[in-house]
């Protein structure tokens, strides 16, 4: 009977735990996801996730250039909210209620070679297939060629 007791404990402190630190774990997650994804870094100065009322509220937002460019932000959100309805992600389609989005500053540039910041949007798989697959490479200089 105890052990019973000091497992419910153990499983009733970390469920609090969880419920403090949601919106740190959710930050952290967000800004990791967003690196392994895309490869670049993503800053968020507050979040505040709300699962009961479906909201969603970012301040001071950050998505950063890769080191090739010259300017540090390639994305600044000042703030974010959203406001979804939670079941219908179990649905074929998400349905927001609202977004509003505060832009401060979006920087589309090119860099010495010539290529887009906003290209680096590609998610870093899509960017290893384009790499790896040798008949589109193949096929786009064969057709290059056939233009000229």
């Amino acid at each position: 009977m105890k052990k019973l007791g000091i497992a419910v404990g153990v499983i009733v402190g970390v469920f609090v735990l969880l419920l403090v630190f949601k919106n740190t774990l959710i930050k952290m997650g967000v800004e990791k996801g967003t690196k392994k994804v895309t490869g670049l870094e993503l800053d968020i100065g507050d979040i505040d996730v709300r699962l009961l009322d479906s909201k969603v509220g970012i301040i001071d937002m950050k998505l950063l250039n890769p080191e090739t460019f010259p300017d540090k932000v390639m994305i600044n959100i000042a703030e974010l909210l959203i406001d979804f309805e939670l079941t219908s992600f179990f649905k074929d389609r998400a349905h927001f209620e609202i977004v509003e989005l505060n832009l401060k500053e979006l920087m589309v540039v090119r860099n010495k070679k010539r290529k887009l910041n906003i290209s680096a949007l590609k998610s870093v798989s899509e960017k290893m297939e384009e790499k790896k697959d040798p008949i589109k490479e193949k096929k786009g200089g064969e057709s290059t060629r056939s233009h000229n």
